[in-house]
């Protein structure tokens, strides 16, 4: 029989595209949801199945990150866990707290709860970020790497990010103290590439909103990835014997006019950006875009990078070209209609 994995949050932007590798795989999938009879989120899940002609071994079920114990049926009889459910906006709809902290931490904990009850499941992977490994950055004056931890961001400025290092943090605490499974997170920079669910409330899709719309950025350099290779990374984490700690994934970095060309290449009648915006500019309508001035004084005109030479050494990973994960991101906007097509 097919190995059972389960992942968590599976109607999300990138959990799409794992399921859609571990069906293709022959893997079965038990995805959880808040909502199994809500087909507007069902839906593309079923339509993955239906092509890779896996109906059969895929099972959605009902969770709620803030639910304790609504895991426990989802993960048993599991041998893998990939948890990915957790919010990603820039700006919170209310108090940061209840809607980044809150969910990420204590949903984390729910799952790896369920987790240890289970006799069943051997790894787990969790989707962390780039944003739980730096804050600012400059930070540090060389490349990030998987040793470093974001110390800088707070409730108000950066919840996101704090977010992240919160719950990878308390998902380390719990693995430590038993013996029963192995964790591995997986940390993306900023994700992009196509959608398969076509919603338009993700930050990945928002930020090329802007950008396509706008014509500004507020920030100079982006460090990013290709949605498919994140979802690769997952199920290589998951089944390497070499997979441990933590990996970072990110293909490269991008200055704003280089992810403006890349778009242009194919789109030029979208409004891209086309120069640099002065830094004390920003402070005057950074806010406005929910950058703060704290945010815009250690970042704007700081370069970023990441190392990412563990994942390329243990996973034997090679990361796809990030200038064509753009123009295929808007395409699939394009196809889905959640912006107009300028070609």
């Amino acid at each position: 029989m097919a190995e059972r994995v389960c992942v968590t949050g599976a109607s999300g932007y990138i959990a799409t595209h794992i399921v859609q590798q571990l069906l293709e795989a022959g893997y079965h999938v038990r995805g959880t949801v808040r909502d199994p009879s809500n087909e507007a989120k069902t839906k593309v899940l079923m339509a993955i199945a239906e092509k890779a002609q896996a109906a059969d071994r895929l099972e959605l079920v009902k969770a709620d990150l803030l639910d304790e114990g609504s895991f426990d049926e989802a993960v048993k009889g599991c041998k893998y866990v990939l948890h990915t459910a957790s919010p990603f906006q820039l700006q919170a709809r209310g108090s940061p707290e209840e809607y980044f902290v809150i969910p990420a931490v204590k949903g984390t904990e729910n799952v790896l709860n369920a987790v240890a009850k289970a006799d069943s499941v051997e790894r787990v992977v969790l989707t962390s970020s780039c944003a739980a490994v730096e804050g600012y950055a400059d930070d540090k004056d060389t490349p990030f790497t998987e040793d470093d931890w974001n110390r800088t961001s707070t409730l108000s400025d950066g919840a996101y990010s704090l977010s992240k290092r919160r719950a990878e943090e308390a998902a380390w605490k719990m693995a430590e103290q038993q013996d029963k499974y192995t964790l591995v997170t997986i940390n993306p920079a900023f994700v992009m590439g196509p959608t398969l669910t076509g919603r338009n409330d993700t930050a990945s899709v928002e930020f090329l909103k802007v950008r396509l719309v706008v014509g500004v950025d507020g920030v100079d350099t982006h460090c990013l990835v290709d949605v498919r290779d994140v979802a690769l990374a997952h199920i290589k984490a998951m089944t390497s014997p070499k997979a441990q700690g933590r990996y970072i994934c990110s293909a490269k970095s991008m200055s704003v006019l280089e992810i403006a060309a890349a778009i242009s290449a194919k789109y030029p009648n979208y409004r891209v950006p086309t120069r640099k915006v002065p830094k004390f500019l920003l402070y005057l309508f950074g806010p406005f875009q929910g950058l703060s001035w704290s945010f815009i004084s250690h970042n704007v005109g700081v370069p970023l990078e990441f190392d990412n030479s563990k994942i390329k050494r243990d996973l034997d990973f090679e990361f796809r070209d990030v200038d064509t994960s753009l123009v295929e991101m808007v395409d699939s906007m394009v196809q889905h209609g959640l912006i107009p097509d300028r070609r």
